[in-house]
């Protein structure tokens, strides 16, 4: 019982990192976007 507890949350540790490290570059990705686009508009005006 304890190692088969074990084993899903090792599982579940790893798929939550596999999932949670390609958000994590999403995120990046959006706050960069907006740097961007902040930084684009700012000069225009």
């Amino acid at each position: 019982m304890k190692t088969r507890l074990g084993d899903v949350c090792d599982k579940t540790g790893r798929t939550g990192a596999a999932i949670a490290a390609p958000i994590i570059h999403v995120r990046w990705y959006i706050i960069l976007g907006v740097v961007f686009m902040n930084t684009k508009i700012a000069f225009n005006f």
